[in-house]
């Protein structure tokens, strides 16, 4: 298949998913959910830093350790 269509299939396949989440996702309580809730609020900042720290330790390998190219 042709690369653009494809692009093109995933772009309009996302958007369909935001429009059917959307009504779901605006009614729920975030604040009360996650940044008044202790637990919730200590949880997604371990995972930022995890998320964070595994990027940077990609970016570092790939800038100091690049792929040699065999010929």
């Amino acid at each position: 298949m042709n690369p653009i269509l494809i692009t093109v299939i995933q772009i309009l396949a996302f958007a369909l998913f935001i429009y059917l989440i959307y009504p779901a996702v605006k009614s729920e309580n975030w604040k009360e959910k996650f940044i008044e809730n202790k637990h919730a609020k200590s949880m997604l900042i371990v995972f930022i830093l995890i998320i964070g720290f595994m990027t940077l330790m990609g970016l570092f390998i790939d800038t100091f350790l690049p792929v040699e190219v065999l010929k």
